[in-house]
């Protein structure tokens, strides 16, 4: 669209000084009996109009063959680039939004299968003896805080896995789209300060 405009403005340009020729050769002629020197020399000004022409068509072609494709060509690459890195980043966004959900709902699963075993386990506990049922509930307790500390640090491991994998690539879309080198121990800090809101 540019080269098309810039095209009509040159033959614009050049058709206008074409239809001022005969205009200025008068007002030279009329000047010549006493007006301003520089209008007096109309003998070199058909070929100033035409040199002038060459140039401005030599320079077209330059533009439209040679340097305009180029520049075209390098946007067009860099914005692509750039699309792409921003689908990329949101294609992470949301696996690791779908990462989160699936271990969210892992855990609620998992408490309710405890819940429901520690549930049958005292109704099976009332049955016997209150020694027994002392000493089993005790026991169901153990094994239940031990459950959770070990879902505690399942947990924690993932997130940690988590934060390790995507902290290299929020480093690299900072650093693309900020313009501003972050490193991955940043990143991760950034990552865990976001967790803990």
């Amino acid at each position: 669209m540019r080269v098309r405009k810039m095209t009509a403005a040159a033959v614009a340009v050049s058709v206008a000084t074409l239809a001022a020729a005969p205009i200025l050769a008068r007002a030279a002629a009329a000047a010549e009996e006493g007006g301003l020197p520089q209008l007096r020399q109309t003998d070199t000004f058909a070929s100033q109009v035409f040199w002038l022409a060459v140039f401005f068509a030599v320079l077209y072609v330059l533009l439209n063959r040679l340097f305009l494709p180029r520049l075209h060509n390098a946007i067009s690459e860099r914005e692509a680039r750039i699309q792409g890195d921003l689908t990329r980043a949101e294609d992470l966004r949301r696996e690791s939004g779908e990462m989160r959900e699936t271990l969210e709902a892992e855990l609620t699963r998992t408490r309710q299968e405890a819940a429901s075993r520690v549930r049958e386990m005292r109704e099976a506990a009332l049955a016997r003896s209150a020694e027994e049922q002392a000493r089993l509930t005790e026991k169901l307790d153990a094994e239940l805080r031990a459950g959770e500390a070990r879902l505690l640090e399942e947990r924690r491991a993932s997130e940690a896995r988590l934060l390790d994998d995507a902290a290299p690539w929020v480093s690299a879309i900072a650093e693309r789209l900020g313009g501003r080198a972050v490193s991955v121990d940043e990143a991760r800090r950034l990552l865990e300060g976001e967790d803990e809101r």
